[in-house]
């Protein structure tokens, strides 16, 4: 298990660096940007850039040198300051990060709690009107995409009827709203996925088998959630990533900041720096949701791990 992990997290400087280069090539050839010798900033950047930048060397060792800067999480040089105000680019996004990472953790879990429920509620159905039922309402909940359904809740949970606070001032389990916004619409995806695999030839062979060597029907069923889960796992680190990137609509929907608006902002002010960083910050989290969902599925089925 420890060699299965260390040869994945051997893999995430090499993706940052491949994620690195060619953004850095688009900011080094940017009309206005801090490799521009035409370039026309605010003067506060202009005197920082002056102090810090030297344009006059070889595009690999600038290159070379933002990217040890940035691995290094001590950026300095042509690439670490605001093009808009002169503004350190790291501790800002690394504000940033804060509720995006929230956000993306709280909708996740929604997602899995949501989804497995409602897989097992639809695998146990036994009437055929019910089934159809659950069937609808998964297909209904999937085709809501977060944007449509945040300004939803927005309207009719904050104006219409007084349920929680307005956006930007949402507290304590008030943060569930803008989760469930993002993650419903994957939850119903899990229980899809948590059905069929409850529903499957061999879970319902394995159930039987322990049910007739004597287990109880509950432990039975349990070790049958075991292969569901498994079902599931397969599939979180895609998931886990669209929650991410979809937590752009949420976040602006109710002003909670985050890397969306801020990226958002930087590329209408042409903030190439600033870009740069939500780009790599972007990188990192999708990076580490797969990992952990990655060695969560070796640790449930060693299969996985000797065949990689």
């Amino acid at each position: 298990m420890i060699g299965y992990l260390l040869r994945r997290l051997l893999r995430i400087p090499l993706v940052l660096i491949a994620s690195f280069v060619p953004a850095f090539l688009l900011v080094h050839a940017a009309p206005n940007g801090p490799f521009d010798p035409a370039r026309a900033l605010p003067d506060t950047v202009e005197a920082a850039l002056a102090a810090r930048c030297d344009i006059g060397e070889p595009l690999a060792l600038e290159m070379v040198a933002a990217l040890i800067t940035w691995l290094r999480l001590d950026v300095d040089g042509c690439t670490g300051i605001s093009l808009a105000d002169a503004a350190p680019v790291l501790p800002t996004v690394a504000r940033a990060v804060v509720p995006t990472l929230r956000l993306s953790l709280l909708a996740l879990a929604v997602a899995l709690v949501a989804g497995i429920a409602g897989g097992v509620a639809a695998a146990s159905a036994r009437r055929a009107v019910t089934e159809r039922a659950g069937r609808s309402a998964l297909a209904v909940v999937a085709a809501m995409p977060a944007f449509v359904l945040a300004p939803f809740l927005v309207l009719v949970g904050s104006l219409w009827l007084p349920l929680f606070s307005p956006a930007r001032f949402l507290s304590g389990l008030e943060g569930l709203v803008p989760a469930g916004a993002l993650g419903l619409a994957f939850g119903a995806g899990v229980a899809r996925v948590t059905r069929d695999a409850l529903r499957a030839p061999e879970v319902v062979r394995r159930k039987r088998f322990d049910v007739a060597r004597g287990l109880s029907r509950a432990r039975a069923r349990l070790r049958g959630m075991r292969l569901a889960l498994l079902a599931v796992l397969a599939g979180l680190g895609p998931m886990a990533s669209a929650i991410v990137m979809g937590a752009i609509s949420v976040e602006l929907v109710f002003d909670l900041g985050g890397l969306g608006p801020l990226v958002i902002r930087a590329a209408n002010g042409r903030d190439y720096n600033l870009l740069l960083g939500g780009a790599l910050a972007y990188a990192t989290l999708l990076l580490s949701f797969s990992l952990v969902a990655e060695t969560l599925y070796g640790a449930l089925d060693p299969r996985v791990r000797s065949a990689r």
